[in-house]
């Protein structure tokens, strides 16, 4: 009698130490440290993108170097995550935060992948990017505080203006990130969505060489941001421009010539007309702003030893998830000609390596 009495008594006690450990883990204001909320999150990679659309308008009559083109950025323009960065930063000190068991995930490896994350019971900032390992030219940077998470050009361009030899390296690989506010978490299993978008683009120029007699043709983009805000979803730009330095692309069965830059947007124009609309994913529009946004810029080394350099200044932006192509041809004098009428176009027919820019 005196030994079932002793284990009634024993299982009250541990009934009553669960309830006081449950309780306490759906307080925010107890002891945290041995209390967790269970995400069981779902990351998807939204691909939002002109890509097919534009190598069909520019490039329609071309349809082996489109092929090509898409070739060539595959790994940009692609809903496949392979490396992920998942931080959560609890609030409201923006702490940077890791889980109660285990490590975060640092492999995706698929368009959606859902992982299981044990963390302790704050209100989060949560933030995550894919695609930064292999990009070549974006590294994440300040990652300690959520809204000084960065991914940002590695190294940065200097802050004097540039030349070409201060040239950046074309992107290799499409950025995706996201964020979400992760608020009155409880003890237990919480599910939730967390789409990814695009964060930088493409732009490329398709060149007939024609007759022109000429050894050496390099292209540069200009007018990009040096850094995007995982957290704010702003980007950051410099107060001198840098140069994107363009891969040329391999095409088969032509003479032609094809380069194409991966760099972080453009600046937004100012539209005295335009109306604001708040949305996730991007917009892209071609409409004249009436100013010069961005830049291709063209030198051709002729034959005679002279260098030839055209800038074809683009008056509408380009954003996130967006591709460009400029389809044009070189004439005699190593100029850069096109029948596109909303560009602006500069030359100079003897331009001297080593000049110093300002735009």
């Amino acid at each position: 009698m005196k030994t079932n009495m002793k284990i009634r008594a024993l299982a009250i006690l541990l009934c009553g130490a669960a309830a006081t450990a449950l309780s306490s883990c759906s307080l925010i204001d107890e002891d945290l440290d041995d209390c967790e909320v269970d995400f069981q999150a779902q990351y998807r990679m939204c691909l939002v993108t002109n890509e097919n659309l534009e190598i069909a308008r520019v490039l329609g009559k071309h349809s082996t170097i489109g092929d090509d083109l898409r070739e060539h950025l595959k790994d940009v323009f692609n809903d496949y995550g392979r490396d992920i960065a998942l931080d959560f930063y609890a609030l409201p000190d923006s702490a940077r935060t890791l889980p109660l068991r285990g490590n975060l995930p640092t492999e995706m490896n698929a368009t959606e992948r859902s992982y299981e994350i044990f963390m302790p019971i704050y209100d989060y900032m949560h933030l995550a990017v894919t695609n930064v390992r292999d990009n070549g030219a974006v590294a994440q940077r300040a990652t300690d505080r959520c809204h000084g998470a960065q991914l940002a050009l590695n190294p940065q361009p200097p802050v004097q203006s540039t030349t070409l030899d201060d040239a950046v390296a074309s992107q290799r690989t499409g950025l995706f990130s996201g964020r979400r506010l992760l608020t009155g978490l409880t003890y237990g299993p919480q599910q939730y969505d967390f789409p990814m978008y695009m964060a930088n683009d493409a732009a490329a120029i398709v060149l007939d060489p024609r007759t022109a007699q000429f050894t050496d043709v390099r292209i540069y983009t200009v007018g990009f941001a040096t850094a995007f805000n995982v957290c704010d979803s702003v980007y950051t730009y410099p107060e001198n421009d840098y140069f994107v330095r363009a891969d040329q692309v391999t095409l088969h069965n032509t003479n032609w010539l094809c380069y194409c830059a991966v760099s972080l947007p453009s600046r937004e124009p100012y539209y005295p007309t335009r109306s604001r609309l708040e949305i996730d994913e991007p917009v892209f529009r071609y409409d004249d702003s009436g100013q010069n946004v961005w830049f291709y810029d063209c030198y051709v080394t002729m034959k005679s030893g002279s260098i030839t350099r055209t800038t074809l200044g683009v008056r509408h932006p380009l954003r996130a998830g967006q591709l460009k192509i400029i389809l044009g041809w070189i004439d005699d004098n190593g100029v850069i000609r096109t029948k596109d009428d909303e560009l602006s176009v500069s030359t100079d027919l003897d331009w001297q390596d080593g000049l110093i820019f300002e735009w």
